[in-house]
Order: structure tokens, then C-alpha cells, then sequence
């Protein structure tokens, strides 16, 4: 009966520290997405993205007042590292391992990593601009093939 004990003990103790483990491990993690979002940038390439957005509705909606413009996007951007963090530490840590983001860390702390992180957000803009022109011109060639071969094309 003691070794039984004894034993179960060994093992509760085992998997708290398997447990304990695994969570520190999650948070070391969770940390170096954070760093690594904040050396590269990223925070301002999603802000930028959220202001282009907000952009877009006061265009579309004249008749709304500045103010509530304003008030929208610093709503929406507060929270950017944070959702940032959530939304993408899963999917990095499908890839990427803890040492992977420490290497990434170390070159976006070189200078040209540094230089790369201050381009970055106006790179996105930029190359989504171009690249909506360029699906834009697949367009007419699309329709062109189709029309060819006796589809009816959307208005």
C-alpha cells in the first residue's frame, strides 16, 4: 500500500510538472511574439491597416461626424499588440519554434532589421495596392477567356 502511494504520488507530481512546465513554456512563448511583433513593426502594419479601413467607411458614409471616426479607430487600435498576440501565436507556433523567434528577435534588432521593420508598413500598403491593380488587370483576360470559350461572364 505505501509504494502504491508513494507511487501515485511520484506521478501527480510528474505531470504538475509536466503541467508547470508546458505553461511556462506557452507563456516564454507567448513573450517572444510579443517582443517579436514589437521589434518588427508589426503593430503599426495592423494599425495602418485599421486607419486604411477607417478611410474606406468615411468614404463611404459622408454624413458621419469626424468624431465618431476618431473615436472608432482609437477604439479598434487599443487592443492591437494584445489581439495581435492572441490571434497569432498559435499559428507561428505551428511553424516556428521558441529559438526560431530568437533568431528572428536578433535580426530585426540588426540594423537592417531595424530599417525593414520602419518600411514595413508602407511595403504592405504599397504592394496591396499593387497588388489589387494587378488582379484587377487578370479581369478583362479572365473574361476574355471565357467569352472565348462560350461562358457567360458576371456583370
Amino acid at each position: 500500500m505505501k509504494k502504491t502511494t508513494m507511487n501515485l504520488f511520484f506521478l501527480l507530481f510528474l505531470s504538475f510538472f509536466s503541467v508547470t512546465a508546458n505553461a511556462q513554456s506557452a507563456d516564454s512563448y507567448e513573450q517572444l511574439m510579443e517582443k517579436m511583433l514589437a521589434v518588427t513593426n508589426s503593430t503599426a502594419t495592423y494599425q495602418a491597416g485599421i486607419t486604411q479601413m477607417i478611410t474606406m467607411f468615411k468614404q463611404q458614409s459622408p454624413n458621419v461626424p469626424e468624431d465618431f471616426w476618431v473615436s472608432m479607430e482609437g477604439e479598434l487600435t487599443k487592443n492591437v499588440p494584445n489581439d495581435m498576440t492572441a490571434m497569432l501565436t498559435p499559428i507561428y507556433k505551428k511553424y516556428l519554434t521558441a529559438e526560431d523567434l530568437t533568431q528572428l528577435i536578433a535580426f530585426y534588432d540588426s540594423p537592417i532589421g531595424k530599417k525593414l521593420s520602419i518600411v514595413n508598413p508602407q511595403i504592405v500598403t504599397e504592394s496591396m495596392a499593387a497588388g489589387q491593380q494587378w488582379g484587377m488587370s487578370l479581369v478583362p483576360k479572365i473574361q476574355e477567356q471565357m467569352k472565348a470559350k462560350g461562358y457567360s461572364t458576371p456583370q
